[in-house]
């Protein structure tokens, strides 16, 4: 299921929304060493781990639907699920599928209704890839010494997109951390390279780990625009179907 502690809070005329940029805008991240995982957090989070990552560069803010555009117009993604029935919507009572709204659809919004296939597919149109989820974590915690991107301070509506229920509108994160990355924590929930596994953490290799080899979902990272505040914690791990698009999900690239 998408969520472990997330609160419903929405229907579908809420949606996630980000500002305009360019997928050429990438932030350099040095590698280095820091701890994967949290004692504090989930079971799926623990050993917390000592992880070392090579260098990586990461888009500064995610993909939206014109840059995604571009892939479907040079033929090599398929397009979001809008319009095909195929989106699905996570609730207390399971998955529903839904109609999105055509304001979802505006060109500087982040994509999302694409399936982890459709984001690789976009990643390897860019020259790029998905981030593991190691990189994702070490960028998302300043290299594991903060718990949110911006810092140890709790999600605001001024740092974060969540528990959002009405409104639409272009999101610009006002907090961003040292590494000047946008909308790491809420907004939308992240694919990462990763394959899910509940105890992956407890046979990690030590240097750039890749995930498991084996599992049946993939990961997703950061929380989206109807999480609570718990699911946005930057070592909070989640999961959902590779081959499923759902509404909070996008991604970014990482080269």
């Amino acid at each position: 299921m998408l969520v472990k502690r997330l609160i419903f809070a929405g229907f579908l005329t809420v949606f996630a929304c980000s500002a305009a940029f360019s997928v050429s805008e990438t932030v350099f991240i040095a590698g280095g060493t820091f701890n994967m995982g949290s004692e504090s957090g989930d079971d799926d989070e623990k050993p917390v781990h000592s992880v070392t990552l090579d260098d990586f560069r990461i888009d500064k803010r995610l993909v939206s639907n014109k840059d995604y555009n571009k892939c479907v117009a040079a033929g090599r993604c398929t397009p979001p699920n809008y319009k095909n029935n195929n989106c699905f919507l996570w609730t207390n009572q399971g998955l529903s599928k839904v109609a999105p709204h055509d304001e979802l659809l505006a060109p500087d919004n982040p994509v999302v209704c694409v399936s982890w296939r459709q984001a690789s597919e976009y990643c390897r149109f860019r020259g790029g890839r998905l981030l593991t989820e190691a990189e994702w974590e070490y960028a998302a915690t300043n290299g594991g010494t903060t718990t949110y991107a911006w810092g140890n301070e709790k999600p605001t509506p001024d740092r974060a997109r969540f528990r959002s229920r009405s409104s639409v509108s272009v999101y610009t994160n006002k907090a961003v951390g040292k590494h000047g990355l946008i909308d790491m924590n809420g907004n939308v929930w992240e694919w990462v390279s990763d394959k899910y596994e509940r105890n992956y953490y407890s046979y990690s290799t030590q240097k750039n780990p890749k995930g498991a080899t084996v599992g049946r979902f993939n990961v997703i990272r950061g929380g989206g625009w109807y999480s609570d505040e718990r699911a946005l914690r930057s070592a909070n791990r989640q999961w959902f179907a590779p081959e499923a698009a759902e509404i909070s999900i996008g991604f970014r690239c990482a080269k």
